[in-house]
């Protein structure tokens, strides 16, 4: 997946060797459709739901990310998944780093690099 995003590994505070890509379009071509996904939910330690992406236009991506980061990382979002999530978002990143809050779902992922959560996913 491209560099643009500037993901740094937490642990050693250099970036992360990436696979080729070029951008979220593509990257989202390497993932299921998972076109039977109505929403995901993200709960807190508490087990509270405090976030939910429902699949509808302009949340598509997000609902696709987040159910294959559920697969892949055991329905956690942990460090290893939010570096995965943030290289699939690619060039949205840095846009999110600079306007907060304009991409609350990979504002989440950058919290969790931060020291939040983690969380977990469930997908229905």
């Amino acid at each position: 997946m491209s560099t643009s995003s500037g993901v740094r590994c937490p642990a050693r505070g250099r970036q992360r060797s990436r696979h080729v890509a070029r951008g979220l379009k593509e990257n989202l071509s390497a993932i299921p459709e998972y076109a039977h996904v109505k929403k995901v939910a993200l709960f807190n330690e508490r087990e509270e739901i405090f976030h939910t992406i429902e699949a509808k236009p302009g949340k598509l991506a997000s609902v696709r990310i987040y159910a294959e980061m559920s697969r892949k990382f055991g329905g956690a979002v942990d460090v290893e998944a939010a570096m995965w999530g943030l290289e699939v978002y690619d060039e949205f990143v840095a846009e999110a780093r600079e306007v907060p809050s304009s991409h609350p779902n990979i504002d989440i992922l950058l919290g969790v690099l931060e020291g939040e959560g983690p969380y977990k996913i469930t997908v229905s």
